[in-house]
């Protein structure tokens, strides 16, 4: 094994050793400029080695000491996406890309409520949904113009768009 190899194998380390930190931590938010980070130190060094040196596969699965599947990676006709799990099994963080462009979601405890930042047919948007689904605020673009939509737990709904 030479030297370039070792690298890679530790750089691949790093980076599951971070994934595992992002799901350990309660601050997993913040965790995940250390999986950028991490990836992107592992990019360079399967880059340096070269193309026969890279691992290929169509999902690739990570799981904890018990065998439960905690993290996962696949792909579709729109591209790639990354999967995190909670303890319970249940969707805590899912990026990726649709036929739209990117994606981030964050999911809530229960595994229903949701943030996301994505696009849509307009623009990005930023949207907050309650655990019923209902979306409780967003900003985004309309067909002419950006706006931000808020809605009251009484179902009350604000309109705020520039004049």
């Amino acid at each position: 094994m030479n030297f370039k190899q070792k690298l890679v194998y530790i750089g691949l380390g790093a980076l599951l050793v971070t994934i595992g930190y992002i799901l350990a931590s309660s601050e997993w938010k913040l965790s995940l400029f250390g999986l950028g980070g991490s990836s992107l130190a592992m990019g360079c060094m399967m880059a340096s080695v070269g193309a026969r040196e890279k691992m290929v596969c169509r999902r690739l699965e990570i799981v904890d000491a018990a065998g439960k599947m905690v993290a996962f990676t696949d792909s579709d006709e729109d591209g790639g996406h990354v999967y995190a799990r909670d303890k319970d099994g249940k969707y805590a963080v899912s990026i990726g890309s649709d036929e739209d462009g990117g994606y981030v979601y964050t999911y809530g405890k229960d595994g229903e409520g949701f943030v996301s930042l994505d696009n849509d047919s307009f623009g990005g948007r930023v949207v907050a949904k309650s655990e019923d689904g209902t979306s409780v605020a967003s900003l985004g673009m309309t067909t002419s113009k950006p706006n931000l939509r808020l809605t009251g737990r009484d179902g009350e709904r604000w309109l705020i768009t520039p004049e």
